[in-house]
């Protein structure tokens, strides 16, 4: 050591002996350095803690280091102080900011009968791989099962598994014992997988299946179809017993390829798991989520830019070209945000439980009961019930616009980020009885495990409660009023008790059935409309009402034309929607038929020009099951069988079917034309059975405020 220097410990800052290898205080192996370099290796050191973890030393029990080092920092200068003041401080936060991120996308895939049946989730990791997207910045995981048949080489219905997803394919790198993928156990094993094995900074996870809003929740496992879906308290315990909870950790996003889950219930419940969500208010199309989006996402990308990536190119790929006019609906919720729309919204209710009488229920539910329900097909038994928040809110902004403000804002900061092209939908749905007002009772008992403010569920048990309640209506059928037709109008004077209640209507139309073998009389419902005007107490609807024509144009040039019953399921200023059920014959040449036999939804969609085009043929399924992403092509369809139910002024049905089954062959084409009722209409008869050409008749069906339909008499039109 040079005489007349000093020396000091680079780590501490402490003197240093002479000869010195060890420093005396802090133990740390030195190098001597002169006096005016202790500050630099106090901040390197600094920097060091602040952007490493921490390595162990041999501190000694003598004096104070820190005291030592701050006598020392006091000898360089008040602006150095400052300086290095600054560099602690702020450099752990720019480091965070500009340090790279890396993460892996957990893409946890029932297959279900979405898969054995077409593919869907194969179609879907093939879309992964074709992004190109960056291994060195993205890893993808896809945790398989729950199918009876996986179409892509190397994935197998006989176990559970792992995939790790590249441009180049898919490399199985875990197998797992196959069990139910509704079992919250088995998330917990994928995630806990990927935390395990995969260490990078941000963790996502991708639920992919059918699904069925709060109450119904995820998944629909095709091998252990005895397993009911995985509810909101099961998502919550499979990420709670996570190791990557455990460790004081979340998720980046927990998103839904899976229809309805873009609830405040889910967000609520997913909060403490994970930073975003990402969900679907809507029912989805077949083909969910766009998987392109990972080609943008790189280690600068923000989670938020994640969640707004894939939203955006959610929208993008069902806009202009998609073959269909699929509804669409996709939104990124800040999760840190949402406890103030449930607080706000929990208020709001509250105020309004205490003004909810008896006597006030029924223009509580003229305001409340929205004209958009998610995941509706035009029955009222099967309908969900899942609206959009902000539009439920709203109607009440006349009674309480400071409460409703309040809700507004909080849900306008909590929504990063939404798309849609349906009318009323804002980026977050919440359970409310609208059109199953039948099932209101159960559901609400439901929700009892789901809800997301206990004030919002107090006031829904109050209302469910004078829903199910006495009747405020007794009557089912009214057949002894008199419906006036006049010109192009009918029209009837409503009683006092349904005037009281009165929900809404819509105007059937009906022809005259002559069958040989059915006593009684009976009329098949052809057509029905929501166009119903309320005018004081006198209900009204034009008669010059249309009826739907099925066209199929084959291949040979030959056209087929036949009359099909409609049901009106939806209406607004631009459009109008109206669905018909049925079965049809799928291809499979692995049967001996060559086909299969399915349930089916069809919807049409009307313009203002009464323009029709066909919107899609859905899977339909059994009722109180979630609905099916599963929409078919024209490609895929042998035959389909149009319902045509007879009813008697009782609404019974005859139980026979006055539809038609129409082939469809390579080439052929399927179209429907809005037309007068009188259009080319000849008597359509079968062996023992005629529909009459001239014989139609009007009837108005008026829902209640309970949710009770009744029937009004029935009046000839002459046509």
């Amino acid at each position: 050591m040079e005489e007349g220097k000093s020396h000091f410990c680079g780590h501490c800052g402490s003197p240093l002996e002479g000869g010195s290898v060890f420093c005396g205080k802090c133990g740390t192996k030195v190098e001597s350095i002169e006096a005016s370099s202790v500050i630099v290796g106090q901040q390197a050191g600094a920097l060091a803690q602040a952007t490493q973890q921490p390595q162990p030393s041999m501190m000694t029990t003598q004096g104070s280091t820190k005291g030592k080092g701050k006598a020392k920092f006091f000898v360089i200068g008040g602006v150095t102080l400052a300086l290095v003041v600054a560099l602690i401080f702020l450099v752990p936060l720019l480091v965070g900011t500009l340090t790279p991120k890396t993460r892996t996308m957990m893409v946890y895939m029932i297959g279900s009968n979405l898969e054995t049946k077409t593919a869907a989730a194969s179609t879907d990791i093939i879309e992964m791989e074709d992004a190109k997207f960056n291994t060195d910045d993205t890893k993808v995981l896809v945790y398989t099962g729950g199918a009876k048949e996986w179409q892509l080489d190397g994935i197998n219905s006989d176990e559970n598994a792992v995939f790790e997803v590249t441009p180049s394919g898919i490399t199985k790198v875990k197998t797992f014992e196959q069990k139910s993928m509704v079992d919250p156990s088995t998330l917990t094993e994928f995630v806990d997988f990927a935390y395990e094995n995969y260490d990078t900074n941000f963790y996502d996870l991708v639920l992919w299946d059918h699904a069925g809003g709060p109450i119904i929740g995820f998944g629909e496992d095709e091998l252990f179809e005895k397993d009911d879906a995985m509810g909101l308290k099961d998502l919550g315990k499979a990420l709670e017993d996570s190791k990557l909870v455990k460790d004081g950790k979340k998720l980046e996003f927990v998103g839904f390829d899976a229809c309805l889950m873009g609830g405040i219930e889910i967000a609520m419940a997913l909060r403490g798991y994970s930073n975003y969500m990402i969900a679907s208010e809507e029912s989805e199309p077949n083909e969910g989520w766009n998987y392109n989006f990972l080609r943008a996402v790189d280690k600068s990308k923000s989670s938020e830019d994640v969640a707004k990536q894939i939203v955006s190119d959610f929208a993008d790929f069902y806009g202009e070209g998609y073959p269909y006019d699929e509804d669409m609906s996709l939104s990124a919720i800040d999760l840190s945000k949402i406890e103030q729309v449930a607080e706000t919204t929990g208020d709001l209710f509250e105020r309004v439980n205490t003004e909810v009488t008896a006597k006030t229920f029924s223009q509580y539910s003229r305001v409340l009961t929205r004209k958009k329900v998610y995941g509706y097909n035009g029955r009222d038994s099967e309908s969900f019930d899942l609206v959009d928040l902000k539009d439920l809110v709203s109607s009440l902004a006349d009674l309480h616009p400071d409460e409703v403000a309040r809700v507004n804002e909080a849900i306008e900061a909590a929504v990063l980020y939404s798309e849609s092209n349906i009318e009323y939908t804002n980026g977050i749905s919440v359970y409310f009885p609208t059109n199953n007002k039948q099932l209101a009772k159960i559901f609400v008992a439901e929700y009892r495990n789901v809800t997301f403010s206990d004030k919002y569920y107090d006031f829904l048990k109050k209302y469910s409660s004078f829903i199910g309640g006495k009747r405020l209506v007794e009557r089912d059928s009214y057949n002894d009023l008199t419906s006036t037709v006049s010109d192009d109008t009918i029209s009837v004077e409503l009683p006092s008790e349904l005037l009281d209640n009165y929900q809404s209507a819509k105007i059937a139309i009906y022809r005259k059935i002559v069958d040989e073998k059915v006593e009684g009389e009976w009329y098949l419902p052809v057509y029905q409309s929501s166009e119903v005007v309320l005018d004081g107490n006198v209900l009204k609807a034009t008669t010059n009402n249309l009826q739907f024509m099925l066209k199929v144009k084959h291949a040979d040039g030959t056209e087929e034309h036949n009359f099909v019953t409609m049901i009106e399921k939806e209406r607004n200023a631009e459009y109008a929607e109206y669905t018909i059920f049925g079965v049809l014959g799928i291809k499979n040449e692995e049967t001996i038929a060559g086909f299969d036999i399915e349930a089916y939804e069809l919807t049409l969609k009307v313009d203002k020009e009464n323009n029709v085009e066909i919107k899609e043929i859905r899977e339909h399924t059994k009722e109180g099951q979630m609905p099916s992403k599963r929409v078919y092509s024209m490609d895929e369809i042998l035959w389909i069988d149009f319902l045509a139910p007879s009813m008697n002024l009782d609404h019974d049905t005859s139980g026979t079917d006055y539809g038609t089954e129409v082939s469809i062959s390579k080439g052929d084409m399927m179209e429907f034309e809005l037309v007068d009722l009188n259009t080319d209409f000849e008597d359509m008869c079968g062996t023992t059975w005629c529909v009459s050409s001239d014989e139609v008749y009007y009837r108005f069906k008026v829902y209640d405020t309970q949710g009770e339909v009744h029937w009004l008499d029935m009046a000839k039109v002459n046509i």
